[in-house]
């Protein structure tokens, strides 16, 4: 108190912003078709203010058949799609865009997206495949 009055010292201080590197949801839906080609829709990756990384793994659901032949890759940002191996990683800032293809004749897999930047966390689960229905020979 001052003179019999009351008095509030307020102090405002001013802390670094923390990194956000957990990005907003994303749902990329599950694809299956009968071509030898299978795309997902783009997702934007929004939320974070900083870049991150995100690591690609992927699961096959092989048969054992020499037909099972395929590629998956992917496309950051529209560019061309670059063909990749499980566990991949890409770097992503905020507003990036990300799509997901299968390439082949039959065959594909479940596809898990991981924020390494974030403790491993999974940001979405995929599964891709192609089926060519009455395709002959290989």
């Amino acid at each position: 108190m001052f003179g019999g009055r009351s008095s509030k010292i307020v102090v405002n201080a001013k802390k670094g912003s923390a990194a956000d590197v957990t990005p907003d949801a994303v749902n990329w839906p599950n694809l299956g078709s009968n071509s030898s080609l299978v795309s997902s829709i783009t997702q934007t990756i929004t939320g974070i203010n900083t870049t991150i990384t995100l690591m690609i793994n992927y699961a096959n659901n092989s048969t054992n058949n020499p037909c099972d032949t395929y590629v998956y890759l992917y496309s950051k940002n529209g560019g061309t799609f670059t063909s990749f191996t499980s566990g991949s990683t890409v770097s992503i800032s905020n507003n990036d865009t990300l799509r997901f293809q299968l390439s082949g004749r039959e065959g594909g897999g479940q596809l898990t997206v991981i924020n390494t930047t974030d403790n491993n966390a999974i940001i979405d689960t995929l599964t891709l495949t192609s089926s060519r229905v009455g395709a002959t020979g290989c």
